[in-house]
This record gives C-alpha cells, structure tokens and sequence, in this order.
C-alpha cells in the first residue's frame, strides 16, 4: 500500500517479511490499518506518465530555442496566462492532465475557467459524489452569476467563498469544525476521517463535541445540527486541495504547452501514449484540427519516437510494425554515418541486410518511409524483390572488398537497380496498407471526407463512449476494420461480432441476427455507415455497444438532408465567392433547401435563407466541390 518509515530499524515495531528473490522487497506483515495504529507512517510515491510528457516536451522546445523553461524551473510558470483559460474554456482539453474526458470538457465549457483556484475546484467536482448531488453544475453556475451564492452559516463565508459557497474541499470540513465546532487541528482530522468512513458510533460522538462547541461560539441548535450534517455529507467525497492543487498545477502546465508550444505537445503527447492505438488516433486528429500536421515515418527525418520537424510532427521508426530493434538502430547510425539517404540506392547500398531484411524493407514502403526519395509506394513494393537482392550484392562486395565499375563511376554498385515508374496505389489501398505497416491511417482516413455527415448525422465517437451510461444509445459513423461472422447456438443462426472505427479510435459492436440480415451488404463493404446502438458494457477492456440499426452514411445523407448550410466567414465574402457558390448550387441541383450561415467575430452569426428556387442535392461529389471551392468544414445537413 505505501512506504513505510520509521525513526528505527522497523524490527523494532512490526514483524517482517521478504520473499526468496533478492528483488523482492521487504514488507510489514501488519497490514495498512495496524502499521497506522502502532505509529507507523505510511508514504504512497504516485507516478505519473504526465510528468515525462511535460518534461519530453519541453525538452525539444528547448532544444529548438522555442523556450528558457526546463523542466525543473518549469513549477514557476505564471498560472494567469489568458491564451491557457481560453483554452480551457473551449473545452480543448485533449492531453490535458485530469481534463481530457468529454464530460470534463463540457463542464469546463460551462465553467470557463479565469483562475487556477477554478482548476483546483473541478478537478474535485468531477467525480461521482458531487455530480451526483449537481454540486459541479452548481459551482458553475455560481461563478457566473446564474445562481445566487449562499452559505450554510455567515460564519462560513470565509472558509467556502473561493467555492462559491460549496464544500468541496477535505480541508473546508476541517476548517469549519474548527472556526465553528471550536476543534483542534489534530481533532478536526480526526472528525474528517470518522466522517469519511461513516463509523456511527464515532458520528454520535463528534455531533455532541460540535454542537457544544458551536452553542458556545453563538450558533444556535438548528443551525449547527444543519452545518454538521452538511459536513457529514460532504466529507464522503471532499477531496483533499493538497493532492487536487497539485495535480491542477500539471494540468496547468500541460494546457500551457498546449498553448504555447502545440507541436512539441503533440510529439510528446503521441509517445506517451504510442501503446494505447485510441488514444494515438485522438491526438492524431486534434492536432490537425489544430493545424499541426502528422507526418507518417521517413528514413530521413524520423528518430526512435515522435519528434517535431518544421513545426510538423514526425512518427517515430519504433512505430512501425516488422521493424525491430536492431533494424532502427542500423538506419539512424547510417543515417548519421552518409548525412542522409538522398535516393533509395543511397540506403539499400550502405544499410546492411542482416539488420534491415525484407520484411521490414516492406513495412517502410507501405508506411511511407521512402516518400522523401520521389518513388511511389507502389513502385518500391512492386520492387521488393530487386531491392532485397541489390541490398545482399551490395553488402557482399563491402564485405569481400571489392568495388564495382559502377561504384567507381558513382552509380552505387553491385549493378544499376532499375525500378520502374508506377502511379501510386489508389487512396483506399495505400491508406489499408499504411495502416497494416502502422497498426493507423496517418496520410488520411476513410472517414476524412465525411465530416459534415459525422457532425450532422450523429450523436458521439469512440472518443464519447467511455462517459456514456450502459443503455445509452447512440448513433455513430464510422467504418468496419474487421468482422466475425458466427451462427448462434439454438437457431444456427448468422450473427457478426465487428471493430467499428473512426477517426478517433474504436469500438467492438455485436450484430445479432435480424440486424445482421438487414445490414449485411453494407458491413461486408468498406463504405462508411452509420450505426445505432446501444451501449452494452463498460468492463476493463473496454466499452462495447449492441447494434440496432446499420446504414449506409450516403444513403441517410441524401434521404434525410431537407436543409443544406454553407458555413462562411462574413470577412471573406466577395463578389467571386458567391458567384462561384450559385454555380455549384446550379451544378447540384436537387431537393434541399439552402442557407447561408455567416460567421462574424464580435456579433451573432447570421442565417440567410435563399429563395425555394435555390435547392441542391447532398451528395459527396457536391460536398468535395464546396470544399475545393471554399474550404473544409464548409457544408453542414439538416
């Protein structure tokens, strides 16, 4: 449970115990609740991955000369930078210790926090024991004005004002038994534990000790009877300010380098969490809603783990599925060696074959490593073979000490290595195959170009789920990455069991018989779907859902769209941009109606109408055309 510390050797006050291997720690043989009563003091050393994301992070920004702080001058950051609230007021919480979750996030939306005392406070509202009572909702509402303040007793106002009256704290409960119930230090502790555990007997027995106390200091009976049972209620959950202050200071440090330093976060951020495939994809796709490119790995540019080039986040060579150990270190210390590949024969002849064979040759070209060297992908694997044995004749001839005549003129050696010129595999095959060498689609997704119907059609992600209650049912869109098809036991009936991903991760889903008849055609396809169902699980592997209903993404597109939005911002609207809007809707033609959504900076947005003469079809190849013509995020359904 801890470290144990003693003033002597612990011989002196417990019995001891260690196991046979010399690594195997000594322990007490008292457990936790006797080691305390005998007097021994007990430490728990809690680590924390954050911290060495703080410290990766500031690392390479330092390193770059993008910053003076290091990571142990790094606790002196001002905690009242604006740019670090409005980030936290957003929500734009991703990779933020402690307030990562959707829940969260919406909470700190409401909140929106000025002050690192707001920081403190809701990372101890966010849990069960308050939420349960609204007291988050409350603290919030409070804040902002929306709800009067009160306190239980005017006493009180200066123990619970940074709360907004709201105990929240552990160390408000020992405040108050102290100012009002006329306890000691030590005492009021001691009340704070009774109250925690709930022991009746020793609730009877402080409830005397208060209200004598609190009769003598002028409170009257109804009063104290009300603050102690607040108390009661509240010391079940009250958190400790001590423990939440300092994990609200690396929350702050984490938001601030999100802020002020986004690429080397996301590096940071995506090492941290390279074994968890969800969490990559998450933080994949809010870096590029954050402008922050992530590149796939490159021979050239990549090192071990994730790192920033040109304000562009680089995948790491120990991302690569089929590359070892022994192969990374080969390609960085030749890299070192030649000062870079400039052509595929620069790394085939100077690379040895025993650390880098074919199958890791075969992941680098799928998962784009070559790019930097002006073959397609194809054209490399296609080559596969040629390159392995170029490779061989090339190691042979270092190893027998001969040169070659093309060598000698500067052709490389061992032979001219003729690979031929192939366009590149079409999208949905390079991305299948990047995502088979990297375990994730990094150069695109098979989702990217649906985002409007995701925004429009559904009610959560994979990133939502594990905040959802079971029953909860939700409407999601994504694609099928793998299916199991089985007959169930009674009927022999056909059922599926499928992984369901979209852009930020994904979710194991069960299809039972009559939804999977229905359904079939669309699972068994690559398209993307929108699913209905419903939240089956929460175990600790994961959430899982219960089909209800499978369709085809497109096909709700056009069938439910009545109203389609062209989302515009007011500055950037001219003469040319709506001429070129009226011949995509003239292009388009079809049964929805159209509006214009302009957004300004400092007034409400405003919603334009067009006449009923101005419809257009929801289909794809419009939405790829709005986008060519005004940008991303353009079109909105309803």
């Amino acid at each position: 449970a801890g470290v144990v510390i003693a003033d002597k050797d612990l011989r002196h006050y417990s019995p001891l115990s260690k196991g046979s291997s010399d690594t195997d720690p000594v322990v007490t043989q008292f457990d936790m609740k006797y080691a305390e009563e005998i007097g021994l003091i007990k430490f728990d050393f809690l680590g924390l991955k954050t911290v060495t994301q703080v410290k990766n992070a500031l690392d390479m920004a330092r390193a770059a000369g993008k910053t003076e702080w290091d990571f142990f001058s790094f606790a002196a950051v001002p905690l009242d930078d604006p740019g670090v609230y409005r980030l936290l007021a957003r929500g734009d919480t991703l990779g933020v210790f402690q307030l990562e979750s959707s829940g969260m996030r919406e909470l700190l939306r409401q909140l929106k926090p000025t002050e690192f005392e707001d920081i403190i406070a809701v990372a101890a509202l966010y849990r069960p024991g308050p939420m349960g009572m609204g007291m988050h909702t409350a603290f919030a509402r409070r804040k902002h004005g929306l709800e009067p303040v009160s306190y239980p007793h005017p006493m009180l106002k200066e123990i619970l004002g940074t709360t907004n009256g709201v105990i929240v704290f552990q160390e408000q409960v020992m405040q108050i038994a102290q100012k009002m119930g006329g306890y000691s230090l030590g005492e009021a502790d001691i009340l704070r534990r009774a109250m925690g555990k709930k022991k009746k007997e020793l609730m009877d027995e402080h409830r005397s000790i208060f209200m004598k106390g609190a009769t003598e200091r002028g409170v009257d009976e109804k009063s104290a009877t009300d603050v102690f049972d607040l108390m009661a209620e509240f010391a079940s959950y009250g958190f400790n300010k001590s423990h939440t202050a300092a994990y609200g200071l690396i929350a702050y440090q984490t938001a601030w380098i999100k802020h002020h330093l986004p690429a080397e976060f996301y590096a940071s951020f995506l090492t941290i969490e390279s074994s968890n495939s969800d969490k990559v994809l998450q933080g994949i796709a809010d870096a590029r809603k954050h402008d922050i490119d992530v590149l796939p790995p490159d021979v050239n540019e990549s090192q071990l783990q994730f790192t920033v080039v040109d304000e562009k986040v680089r995948f790491g060579l120990s991302a690569i599925k089929g590359l070892g150990s022994a192969a990374i270190e080969a390609i960085l210390d030749t890299r070192k060696e030649q000062g870079g590949f400039a052509k595929i024969e620069d790394f085939l002849s100077n690379v040895s074959p025993r650390c880098v064979n074919k199958t890791a040759l075969e992941a680098l070209i799928k998962c784009g490593g070559f790019d930097s060297m002006g073959r397609s992908r194809r054209s490399l694997h296609e080559s596969l073979e040629r390159m392995v044995e170029y490779m061989k004749r090339q190691a042979s001839d270092r190893n027998s000490g001969q040169v070659g005549l093309f060598a000698m003129m500067g052709g490389g050696g061992a032979g001219r290595l003729n690979i031929p010129e192939l366009p590149e595999w079409p999208e949905r095959e390079r991305l299948q195959r990047e995502k088979e060498a990297l375990g994730f689609y990094i150069t695109g997704h098979p989702m990217s170009s649906y985002e409007a119907e995701v925004e429009s059609f559904t009610n959560a992600t994979t990133a939502d789920l594990a905040d959802l209650r079971p029953d909860s049912v939700v409407k999601m869109a994504a694609v099928v990455t793998s299916m199991t098809v089985v007959l169930t036991k009674k009927t022999q009936a056909r059922m599926a069991f499928i992984d369901f991903e979209d852009m930020l991760g994904s979710v194991e889903v069960t299809v039972f018989p009559k939804t999977f008849a229905a359904a079939e055609e669309f699972l068994s396809t690559d398209e993307p779907l929108l699913l209905t169902a419903k939240v089956d699980d929460r175990s600790e592997e994961g959430v899982s859902l219960l089909a209800d209903k499978v369709e085809s993404l497109a096909d709700v597109r056009e069938a439910q769209t009545t109203e389609v939005r062209y989302c515009l911002n007011v500055d950037e609207v001219d003469e040319a941009k709506l001429r070129a809007l009226r011949e995509l809707i003239e292009r388009f033609s079809g049964p929805a109606a159209v509006k214009l959504e302009l957004h300004t900076e400092e007034q409400a947005d405003v919603i334009v109408a067009l006449p009923s003469t101005w419809r257009v079809k929801a289909s794809r190849d419009m939405v790829e055309a709005a986008e060519l013509a005004f940008g991303r995020r353009v079109t909105t359904f309803r």
